[in-house]
Formats: C-alpha cells, sequence, structure tokens
C-alpha cells in the first residue's frame, strides 16, 4: 500500500496505520526508548528504564521504517532486473514481511 502512495496525506493515513495496528496487537505493542535512571538518589550505578515515545515520534518512527523498507524494495528489484532473474529472498520481501505482521 505504502509504495503506490501517490500523496503525503495517503502515506500518512498508512503510517498512522501501522502505528494503530502495533497497539491494537494483543498483548498491545508500544514504541518505547530506553532513557538513563538512577535507582537511588545515593547510587552513582546508572541505569535505565523503558518508557512510551507517544504517538507523534511513533509515527515519524513507522514513516522511518517504511522509507527505508521501500528503498531496499527498490534496490532489491534494480539487482533483480540486473541478474535478470529474482531469487526467492528477492521477490518474497513482501510476503515473507506480511506474514510475520499477521
Amino acid at each position: 500500500q505504502y509504495l503506490a502512495c501517490k500523496t503525503m496525506n495517503e502515506k500518512r493515513t498508512i503510517f498512522r496505520s501501522v502505528v494503530d495496528k502495533v497497539y491494537s496487537l494483543e498483548p498491545a505493542g508500544r514504541f518505547l526508548k530506553m532513557v538513563p535512571s538512577k535507582n537511588n538518589v545515593d547510587d552513582d550505578e546508572e541505569t535505565f528504564k523503558w518508557v512510551s515515545i507517544g504517538d507523534d515520534i511513533a509515527i515519524k518512527k513507522a514513516s522511518q521504517a517504511l522509507r527505508e523498507f521501500s528503498k531496499s524494495r527498490s534496490t532489491a528489484t534494480t539487482s533483480c532486473s540486473k541478474k535478470k532473474s529474482c531469487t526467492d529472498t528477492d521477490s518474497d520481501i513482501f510476503s515473507q514481511n506480511s506474514h510475520h505482521s499477521k
């Protein structure tokens, strides 16, 4: 769907749907980042905790991932045409990923 989008509004709809899909998983998916955290005021040892990045950043990350994936797909297509035939890995890149997301 993303590759077929002609406008940025269509792409934004796809980005939002990716984020919504992650949130709707059972158990629910989340978009997290690791941040430094001290366990104790007297403790000098730095530890880390996971915090939610929020919807806006999650959508930006989804858009980045789709852009990078579409570039890798474009590279695979280019390499297929240069080789005159695709390997199963090249031609099935979308079908393998769609199976994992279901």
